[in-house]
């Protein structure tokens, strides 16, 4: 089995080990709450919805790019448009009591309503991903221009802004936690599209992206910002939750539930209602319980960085919603857990563990085998080896080839395969012909092939194909097979500059 394919497999079993200990959380620690299906069935409607839906939206923007040339001033089009909505919705927002975008934290039109919870993560995780990674290859089309570069940065603070007065009334952490996810989404994508342009100085570079986390800063001075950081994040009552979190770690057993907690009525009636995962482990199974849990996170973001294959950054289209989708799982974890300790006052759930985020984060991880799939189905092509065509039949000077239905073959269709005959079996191929050379040669694909290997064979006359006699060939014959097989997910164009 490919390593990627166990990898994805192997995710999953660490998916459902989050899903288990949230429904161990809602059903030992929560007044009223759902079954235990339910919560399987929310998390794999999230994720079977996030990879059709996802699917869609991909193949009608990548349809658009193969149709239409990416340009900024396009992308700056389409951003103006999306501006001039978001004012166009504030001015009615505030001359009507049904409709809703900006100064609530749900969206309200008419008799619909939709909380903002669900749509942050598609928001930061898929579209503006998306939007960047088209700036910015727009700025490379256009070779750093003068005009793309003040086009694009202005595109990019416009489309950050909008962000912003979308989720603006929300709490406070959730702008910071946008902020920072975005900031790691433009990063990666200098990584990709800019670093390699030669002509490009890294430090102007550095000194936008600091720029662009100074312009949020001054945002948040517009914000409540209360007495101190704490309060700026958390809220009035980040002292309350720190002396709950520090009496659970001080008084934590090394193994199951201590008396000291067991006693507490203080600690029974805190951890009521309460989703956080190492405070309650550490209320029923302890010290040895949550370093386990600790050590299960990491196993799982470890797992999750092979899945993004990031040696196919240069390549990998929609890469930036991939490498976004992990970091929402990664500021999760790491966060969560300083958070918990009550070190930061940092509030995000650790993954899979609120009412919202068991469905928001089966949205990402969705997101994150989607990509894995893809860099699965390209290393597939990759890995096919050449070999002589006896390794599959009898050696001969000739063979034939058939038609399933056993008619003499020409080309075939798209989805169709092919019988190719020696003077005693056939084997069933699929094909992929080449032009190079002015010669008719063609890649065959066995399809009982558990070594992965193909072989070449030349189109002489009707219906006969003889084996390649000139081995100098093989390695444009290859070279034209590999650009025909790569799926498009891969056919990035290359960002170096010439």
């Amino acid at each position: 089995m490919s390593k990627t394919l166990r990898n994805i497999f192997c995710s999953v079993f660490f998916f459902i080990g989050f899903i288990w200990l949230h429904t161990f959380i809602r059903l030992n620690s929560y007044i009223s709450d759902s079954s235990l299906s339910s919560y399987i069935l929310k998390a794999a409607i999230a994720i079977i919805a996030t990879v059709f839906y996802y699917w869609c939206f991909i193949g009608i923007i990548d349809s658009l790019e193969s149709l239409y040339k990416i340009s900024i001033g396009k992308c700056a089009v389409a951003l103006n448009l999306i501006c001039l909505v978001m004012i166009a919705a504030l001015i009615i927002e505030l001359s009507t009591d049904n409709f809703s975008i900006i100064g609530e934290q749900e969206i309200q039109i008419i008799s619909l309503t939709i909380s903002k919870k669900y749509i942050f993560d598609i928001c930061i995780a898929v579209l503006f991903p998306v939007i960047v990674e088209y700036i910015l290859k727009s700025m490379v089309n256009e070779n750093f221009s003068h005009k793309s570069i003040v086009y694009g940065i202005t595109a990019i603070l416009l489309v950050s802004l909008v962000e912003y007065l979308l989720f603006f009334a929300m709490r406070n952490i959730w702008l910071v936690d946008m902020v920072v996810i975005n900031l790691i989404t433009l990063i990666v994508g200098v990584m990709k599209y800019v670093i390699p342009q030669k002509k490009v100085r890294k430090g102007n570079i550095i000194g936008i992206l600091i720029l662009y986390a100074l312009i949020y800063i001054f945002l948040f001075f517009l914000l409540s910002y209360g007495s101190g950081l704490s309060e700026f994040l958390y809220g009035a009552t980040w002292d309350e939750y720190r002396e709950g979190a520090w009496f659970i770690v001080k008084n934590a057993s090394l193994f199951g539930t201590s008396e000291q907690l067991l006693s507490s009525v203080y600690i029974h009636d805190w951890l009521i209602n309460r989703n956080n995962y190492i405070l309650q482990l550490l209320f029923y199974g302890g010290w040895a319980a949550v370093v386990g849990l600790i050590a299960f996170m990491i196993a799982f973001l470890y797992m999750l960085i092979h899945l993004l294959g990031f040696k196919n950054l240069r390549i990998h289209r929609h890469q930036l919603v991939y490498t976004t989708a992990f970091s929402v799982l990664a500021v999760r974890i790491v966060m969560g857990i300083l958070y918990s300790f009550a070190l930061l006052p940092y509030p995000v759930v650790l993954p899979f563990g609120g009412t919202y985020s068991i469905i928001t984060d089966s949205i990402v991880f969705g997101l994150i085998l989607y990509g894995a799939w893809e860099n699965y189905r390209y290393e597939q092509v990759i890995t096919y080896e050449p070999v002589e065509p006896e390794s599959f039949l009898a050696k001969e000077m000739n063979y034939q080839t058939f038609t399933k239905e056993n008619e003499k073959y020409e080309e075939e269709g798209f989805g169709d395969q092919v019988c190719v005959q020696d003077s005693a079996q056939r084997i069933l191929c699929d094909v992929e012909w080449t032009y190079g050379n002015e010669r008719q040669i063609a890649v065959f694909i066995p399809t009982d092939n558990p070594n992965h290997q193909v072989f070449l064979l030349e189109h002489t006359t009707e219906n006969l194909w003889r084996p390649v006699d000139d081995r100098s060939l093989y390695p444009s014959v290859l070279e034209e097979f590999f650009y025909y097989r790569t799926p498009d997910c891969m056919k990035e164009d290359d960002t170096d500059e010439t």
